[in-house]
């Protein structure tokens, strides 16, 4: 399926929203592993994952539209899941709440939501929920939190997760370049003895750094021939769309200029933004060192893999150019001695 019109090329208006609530939702909540929806202000239901539908037996033309407080909270919950959603508009902090839901045949179950404001300046404020069953305590009142630092680190690594896992689905070739893309990544973190807290920053961006490509026409992304510049300005994109939607997860924040940044060069002739040498945060450099490498060496529609020998070549003429010249010595070192795969 075509997700870009002839004309996208030449249209020269923002289309961060389009991709961010369009294009990712429709792939990626799709495939999510997990009982997930997406909400306007007012707790209207914009999207949903497959299992949210499955689990409570619903129409997806039904469902959308309507809010989620009565199509899922029985009656005597309402009014306190209602009051819930109101604190979470004004809180904008990522939250923890289980609450009593209604599943098909008006069977009772409990589920613990994490919900998270959608910052958006542009358009309307939306919120993001996951939800985990729990144990059914049926008369228990809704327990509410607001996430620490310690439990959003954890949250963050499972979200990662679930998108990744729904990238997969979507799009296994890339979700394999990116999974290979973390393993070099954190190989050469360990190997520079960057922070524990840093490498899993490091590995969380790895495995997301092309999120952004599911909203490439796939037309292009797969192309077997030479990209036109069109084509290839709209592929470079993806670091644009990818970095917008996270940054509207909070909790994700910290991961957007690994991601966004890992295609400028150390010359400063890359993109988005032409920044050079250690401008260019170290973590978006050493993703750039393994993201490079694994390219070279991995099949790609449009030729074969390069030997060990041909990658470590072009990655040498690169030093200084793409690449961070001591990353790409301590990285080529490793892969002389420990082999391809390191």
């Amino acid at each position: 399926m075509t997700l870009v019109n002839n004309d996208f090329f030449n249209d020269k208006r923002d289309t961060a929203e389009i991709v961010l609530f369009g294009i990712f939702f429709q792939k990626i909540l799709r495939n999510i592993d997990a009982v997930a929806m997406v909400t306007d202000q007012r707790g209207h239901i914009k999207f949903t994952s497959e299992k949210f539908l499955s689990y409570f037996d619903l129409n997806p033309k039904k469902v959308l539209g309507e809010n989620w407080v009565d199509v899922i909270i029985p009656e005597g919950k309402k009014r306190a899941a209602d009051e819930l959603f109101s604190v979470l508009k004004e809180d904008e902090k990522l939250v923890q709440f289980d609450i009593s839901v209604v599943r098909v045949g008006n069977h009772k179950s409990r589920l613990l939501w994490t919900a998270s404001p959608l910052v958006n300046r542009d358009a309307e404020k939306m919120f993001f929920f996951i939800g985990m069953e729990t144990k059914d305590p049926s008369n228990k009142e809704i327990g509410k939190k607001v996430v620490g630092i310690r439990e959003a680190d954890k949250i963050r690594g499972e979200v990662a997760r679930l998108f990744f896992e729904a990238s997969e689905k979507c799009d296994p070739a890339t979700a394999k370049h990116a999974l290979r893309s973390m393993f070099f990544a954190e190989r050469l973190a360990r190997e520079i003895g960057l922070s524990a807290k840093k490498i899993e920053n490091l590995k969380t961006a790895s495995l997301l750094h092309d999120l952004g490509k599911l909203a490439v026409d796939p037309g292009v992304l797969f192309k077997k021939g030479k990209l036109t510049q069109g084509e290839f300005a709209h592929v470079k994109k993806h670091l644009v769309w990818g970095a917008d939607l996270l940054r509207r997860m909070y909790f994700l924040k910290d991961i957007v200029a690994i991601m966004c940044s890992h295609h400028e060069n150390y010359d400063g002739r890359g993109y988005p933004d032409g920044i050079s040498g250690e401008n260019i945060p170290l973590e978006a450099r050493i993703l750039s060192v393994a993201d490079i490498y694994e390219a070279l060496t991995a099949d790609r529609p449009y030729r074969d893999a390069f030997s060990t020998e041909e990658a470590i070549a072009i990655m040498e003429y690169e030093k200084g150019h793409k690449l961070d010249p001591q990353l790409t010595d301590v990285f080529l070192a490793m892969i002389r001695k420990e082999g391809r795969s390191v």
